[in-house]
């Protein structure tokens, strides 16, 4: 990925640091179903795809749209795409 935080990385970090909370605050803010290692995989763009079970846990997390989180993420993945293109063209 071209930008180590993308735009869900930024949106997910933002909102957790508005609410003052820690990775491992969140992690227990959503019933544990997503851990604080995949939370801060997905606010430093090491995963930037998350699953169905994964934007519901987000979406009730931080009071945010499936729309919203599947929007970011479809931006994150297209700009993954794009610097793999322009890598292989180079």
């Amino acid at each position: 990925m071209s930008e180590p935080h993308g735009y869900l990385g930024q949106a997910l970090r933002g909102e957790r640091g508005r609410r003052g909370w820690t990775l491992r605050e969140a992690e227990r803010r959503c019933g544990g179903a997503l851990s604080n290692c995949y939370l801060s995989q997905l606010e430093t763009g090491r995963v930037c795809n998350p699953g169905a079970v994964a934007i519901d846990a987000l979406a009730r997390l931080y009071d945010m749209t499936h729309s919203d989180i599947v929007r970011l993420a479809c931006t994150d993945v297209e700009l993954a795409a794009h610097a793999a293109s322009e890598a292989v063209r180079s």
